[in-house]
């Protein structure tokens, strides 16, 4: 410390000790003294609110910096369970996909084999269809073919007995015309005569052979 500031500080607290008494006019000495001591108790609380201000800029700057990693953590933080969540999403969506497509085959398969067993069940009962029209017709011809046997039987049955009373009655049978004699109607002998039928059929007899499909 130099001579200046120990007599500055003398000088200083002789004034503040006597604060208490009268006013008296200062030497110029004293005044300058006075001046040296107000100037210094400025410049170390100029000094002192600078830095005061410097603590409280920096502990700003150290809250402003805290905050911004905690903006950044918490960021960052949100951004990896975004894309977690995404992550998820997508997990689900491809899974729900696959099991639509599983789905979509699984109903085309069951489509195709109802389909494969609906045409089996349509074949066989063509086939079945088929197999009792084809016996139906059989049978028909058959009993077609029967009854025509039958019919001829008759035919032949009944022309051998009709060749049987024609042979029996044919001696019996007379070749005699009729004529006039003196107005009168006469029958004669005539060789050249057509004989009576034997037999009149009042009911005209039809035979028709069937066509045999």
């Amino acid at each position: 410390m130099s001579m200046l500031q120990e007599r500055i500080i003398t000088v200083a607290a002789d004034l503040t000790s006597r604060k208490g008494s009268a006013k008296r006019t200062l030497t110029w000495e004293e005044w300058m003294i006075k001046k040296a001591h107000e100037n210094r108790t400025k410049i170390e609380d100029s000094k002192r609110n600078k830095q005061i201000q410097l603590e409280k800029q920096k502990s700003a700057a150290t809250e402003k910096e805290r905050q911004c990693w905690k903006a950044q953590d918490s960021y960052e933080k949100w951004l990896r369970s975004l894309e977690r969540k995404e992550q998820k999403a997508a997990e689900v969506h491809a899974r729900k996909t696959i099991r639509i497509k599983e789905e979509i085959l699984t109903r085309k398969e069951q489509l195709r084999t109802n389909v494969s067993a609906k045409y089996d069940e349509w074949i066989t009962n063509k086939q079945l269809e088929e197999k009792y029209k084809q016996q139906r017709v059989k049978e028909e011809r058959v009993r077609s073919l029967k009854n025509i046997e039958h019919r001829r039987c008759q035919c032949q049955d009944a022309y051998k007995e009709w060749i049987r009373k024609t042979a029996k009655l044919k001696s019996s049978i007379n070749c005699t015309s009729y004529g006039y004699s003196n107005g009168i109607l006469t029958s004669y002998y005539d060789s050249s005569a057509k004989p009576q039928p034997l037999f009149i059929n009042p009911v005209p007899w039809h035979f028709e052979i069937e066509d045999v499909p």
